[in-house]
């Protein structure tokens, strides 16, 4: 007796197989900035706060949360958590393209960093 597969289960099993190269890019772009900016930054990269969490760069007088311009929100939440933890300034690095809508990402972030004495640092994406 043959079985008929349904071709949902097909693409279901299609995309679970693909989520590691998907991720493999995402993840292997952003340890390659980390490196680099930790260079030149002068900073220590993947440092624990002792609270389960892990900072990106750390110098001596900031904690350094690296993002994409678009996760803006997200950075700003994080720095602050970090530089609590680990007493130091908070600070972010945005990754930036090219565009209108990376740029008004860089305004949001800047308005908030600016009222929460956040220092804001911007990285063009490559």
């Amino acid at each position: 007796m043959m079985h008929r597969r349904h071709p949902l289960a097909l693409l279901l099993a299609l995309c679970v197989l693909c989520i590691p190269l998907w991720t493999h890019g995402a993840v292997g772009a952003e340890k390659d900035y980390n490196a680099a900016l930790a260079i030149k930054y002068a900073a220590r990269q993947q440092v624990a706060t002792g609270e389960g969490s892990v900072v990106d760069l750390v110098t001596d007088t900031e904690a350094i949360e690296i993002d994409f311009a678009r996760h803006w929100q997200e950075s700003i939440g994080q720095s602050l958590f970090y530089s609590i933890c680990l007493k130091k300034v908070p600070a972010i690095i945005l990754i930036v393209g090219p565009g209108p809508r990376e740029a008004k990402y860089v305004a949001r972030c800047k308005q908030v960093c600016d009222k929460y004495q956040i220092h804001l640092y911007v990285e063009p994406r490559r």
